[in-house]
C-alpha cells in the first residue's frame, strides 16, 4: 500500500507527480493511480492544477485528463480537489480533507 506525492518547480509554477495503490513486493500492481499534473498558483495557499491521470487495474486500465485545486484552507485544513474526465466519457471527482493535530496531541511512548 503506497500514497505519495511531490512537486518540482518553483513558487508560480510546478510539476505534480501524484501516486497510490496495492501490491506486494516482487509481486505485479493488485491495482494503481498515477498522475502528472502542472500546477499554477493562484493565491499564496492554493494551486490550480491540470493534466493526465493513469490507472492501473486488472483486466482494465484507464486514463483520464484532470482539473484540480490544491491548497491549505484556514485552521490549516489540507484540501485537494479534483474533477476526472476518462477516455470513455466517465466524469468522477474527489475530494480529500485532511485536518492538524488536535493541540496538545503527542507520541506518547509506553
Amino acid at each position: 500500500l503506497w500514497d505519495a506525492q511531490g512537486w518540482y518547480g518553483g513558487d508560480i509554477n510546478r510539476l505534480w507527480i501524484k501516486t497510490e495503490g496495492e501490491g506486494s513486493f516482487g509481486g505485479k500492481f493488485e491495482e494503481a493511480e498515477f498522475q502528472a499534473l502542472w500546477g499554477r498558483a493562484i493565491s499564496p495557499w492554493w494551486d490550480l492544477q491540470a493534466g493526465a491521470r493513469h490507472d492501473i487495474r486488472p483486466g482494465s486500465d484507464r486514463s483520464y485528463g484532470v482539473l484540480g485545486i490544491q491548497g491549505l484552507a484556514p485552521y490549516y485544513f489540507e484540501i485537494d480537489a479534483a474533477a476526472f474526465l476518462s477516455t470513455k466519457g466517465d466524469v468522477t471527482a474527489r475530494l480529500e480533507a485532511e485536518s492538524p493535530p488536535a493541540e496538545g496531541a503527542t507520541a506518547r511512548r509506553p
